[in-house]
Order: C-alpha cells, then sequence, then structure tokens
C-alpha cells in the first residue's frame, strides 16, 4: 500500500485520480489501493473533506471515521484507565488536554488500523 500522509500518491505527483492508469511492474497504479488520512483537531471539516473528496473521484473511495470506532466502546471506558482519560492540565499558563489510552482502546485502535487495511486489500 502506497504511504499518504493526507494526499494519495497519485495528486502528489500532479494527476488526477481520474487520470488513466499507468503501469508499475505487472500492476496498473489505478488499481493499486490508496488510503487518505485526514489529521487535525475536531470542527476543522475533515468528514465534510472526506465526503467532497468521495464525490469528485472517479474510483470509489470509502470514509472511515475513527470516531465510529471509538464509539463502539461502552460509555464508561471513558475516564477509566483501560479505554481513554482526558486531562485538562495547564502548559505555560495555557490550558491544554492530556489524551491517555489504556489497553482496551489501543486494541480498538489497532483493530481500526487492521479493518482500514483490510478495506484497502
Amino acid at each position: 500500500m502506497p504511504a499518504a500522509h493526507s494526499v494519495p500518491w497519485r495528486l502528489r505527483r500532479g494527476r488526477s485520480l481520474s487520470a488513466g492508469p499507468q503501469r508499475k511492474g505487472n500492476r496498473h497504479l489505478a488499481d493499486r489501493p490508496h488510503v487518505i488520512i485526514l489529521n487535525g483537531v475536531g470542527s476543522v471539516r475533515k468528514t465534510s473533506t472526506a465526503r467532497a473528496l468521495q464525490e469528485i473521484t472517479a474510483r470509489p473511495f470509502l470514509y472511515v471515521s475513527m470516531d465510529v470506532f471509538a464509539d463502539m466502546l461502552p460509555a464508561r471506558m471513558f475516564g477509566h484507565p483501560d479505554g481513554m482519560i482526558f486531562e485538562t492540565v495547564q502548559e505555560q499558563g495555557m490550558p491544554s488536554v492530556v489524551i491517555t489510552t489504556g489497553s482496551v482502546m489501543a486494541r480498538t485502535m489497532r483493530g481500526m488500523r487492521h479493518s482500514v487495511a483490510a478495506l484497502a486489500a
């Protein structure tokens, strides 16, 4: 799977996703899976960006949200050492939130990564 940080390889190379297939070895690049990771703080329109990409690309893209996987956890895991703890601290006189995850949340996120890899295969 090609490494991608925020845009797929073909877009970084200045080509559109609807460009014709290119050969690399025995496999068309158009046939290779692409993963787009949208990373950012809440309310910066990552979901809207993902939905817009689904509309404008010639290839079908699935939208997978980390929040959906976190929401699979029982509510009691939020604020629990095995799940996720949000702690407000002061850093240089400014409030900041430290997120600590435990074994259950780590396993959930590991499952998410495996699920995304399986979807892209």
